[in-house]
């Protein structure tokens, strides 16, 4: 059975839990996380190359987009980014495919 929550460790030791339906959110982590072939898929937790303070924005993303994904166009809510950051957390989603 899959895990409810998926630990998530950035590479600098901090560990975040997240629910597995804001996870999913990555198109990157519901390969990893459905696939079989994947030890991730079983033990529920991801390790990342990326640090702390990048993994939060790209975790809060993941909750953003499932609070809004069906209002497209119709949220007064902003995703905001510091432009200091903006390029990290970009490189980051890409390659998370959100």
């Amino acid at each position: 059975m899959a895990p409810r929550y998926i630990k998530i460790t950035s590479n600098d030791g901090f560990v975040f839990v997240v629910p597995r339906e804001a996870a999913l959110v990555s198109e990157t982590w519901r390969r990893m996380l459905s696939s079989e072939s994947y030890i991730e898929s079983e033990t529920g937790e991801l390790y990342l190359d990326h640090s702390a303070e990048i993994l939060s924005y790209i975790i809060d993303y993941l909750f953003y987009n499932l609070n809004y994904k069906d209002t497209v166009g119709q949220t007064d809510k902003e995703f905001k980014i510091p432009p200091e950051l903006a390029l990290q957390v970009l490189v980051a989603a890409d390659y998370l495919n959100v």
